[in-house]
């Protein structure tokens, strides 16, 4: 038996179900559906339904990775949405649109150049993490700076959201970093290992989206 393909398919699991309970969490949540809090709401339960079908699709396909390009662009611009109501600038708010528009057409065009849907979308991770690495620092700031919050992030169900961003954003720069690193060692084990620690950190992570959830009840 393969263990350490069977443990990193355990792991993937776990974020599937972490990401289900989620969804299910936001659903029953009434405030989650209303206001700029809907593009998350979507969010949630789109990421709990590409994580089953991917899990599913795992074990019959034996390429599946092109859901990645499915549900890449979707995370992106639900994302996006949320966080671009943080600003009233308008200027920003459609360059924020016109980035969504502009990684949509990326992913598109990497898909179907060359049969790209059948390899991993390395230009558009880096892209989509960079992006939230600096938008959500940028609101983070600006929550910092509202004196009317400052003593109260951790009651503000906008501050863990955006955090949680933030920090799967940084975690997965640094994890494309590691994998690509790792591709060097020729180790399947390794590399193993590096996914199955993603995953476990994925599965953590989401907990500051709970949390977020939690504040909105």
């Amino acid at each position: 038996m393969n263990f350490p393909l069977l443990f990193y398919r355990i792991s993937g699991w776990l974020v599937t179900l972490t990401e289900i309970a989620l969804a299910i969490f936001a659903l029953k949540t009434k405030r989650m559906w209303q206001g700029k809090y809907i593009f998350l709401g979507i969010f949630f339960c789109f990421n709990a339904f590409s994580g089953i079908f991917s899990m599913i699709s795992a074990l019959v396909l034996t390429n599946n990775l092109f859901i990645e390009y499915i549900s890449a662009p979707a995370n992106f611009t639900l994302k996006a949405l949320y966080l671009k109501e943080f600003h009233k600038n308008k200027f920003i708010r459609w360059s924020v649109i016109f980035l969504i528009i502009i990684y949509i057409c990326l992913n598109i065009f990497t898909a179907f150049y060359k049969d790209g849907y059948k390899s991993v979308n390395t230009v558009s991770f880096v892209i989509n993490r960079a992006f939230f690495l600096l938008f959500t620092i940028w609101n983070l700031t600006l929550m910092f700076k509202n004196r009317a919050f400052t003593g109260k992030l951790r009651q503000n169900p906008d501050f863990w959201f955006t955090a949680t961003m933030f920090c799967f954003a940084f975690k997965g720069l640094i994890f494309t970093i590691i994998t690509d690193i790792s591709y060097t060692a020729n180790s399947d084990l390794v590399l193993y290992i590096v996914f199955i620690s993603e995953n476990l950190i994925n599965a953590i992570l989401l907990y500051g989206y709970f949390k977020g959830i939690k504040l909105l009840r």
